[in-house]
C-alpha cells in the first residue's frame, strides 16, 4: 500500500498468545482449556487435572474452587461435586 513501511523486526507475541508457524502475521489467543505465562511462544500449554482456563487467551490456568474439580486435562470449566461429595 501507498506510505506503508515494511517491518524492521518481529514482534514478540504477548503473554496469552502465540504464533505457531513460520511468517505469522498475527499473534492468536490461547484457546479454551490452555494458557501461556511466557512471550513469544509457538503454542499454549495445556492445563492439568484440577486447572481450568473457561476464557481464550489466559496467562495462567485457574485452580478449580472449593467444590468444583477437573479430571481430565485441557479444562474449561471446572464441574461441581455431586451431592454425597466434596473437593477443596
Amino acid at each position: 500500500a501507498m506510505g506503508s513501511t515494511g517491518a524492521a523486526s518481529c514482534v514478540l507475541c504477548p503473554v496469552g498468545t502465540y504464533a505457531a508457524g513460520n511468517g505469522s502475521t498475527e499473534c492468536t489467543l490461547c484457546e479454551l482449556g490452555r494458557a501461556q505465562s511466557l512471550a513469544a511462544q509457538p503454542s499454549c500449554t495445556v492445563c492439568s487435572e484440577g486447572y481450568e482456563a473457561p476464557n481464550r487467551g489466559m496467562a495462567a490456568c485457574t485452580a478449580c474452587a472449593n467444590g468444583r474439580f477437573a479430571n481430565a486435562s485441557e479444562t474449561v470449566a471446572c464441574s461441581q461435586c455431586v451431592p454425597g461429595t466434596f473437593a477443596q
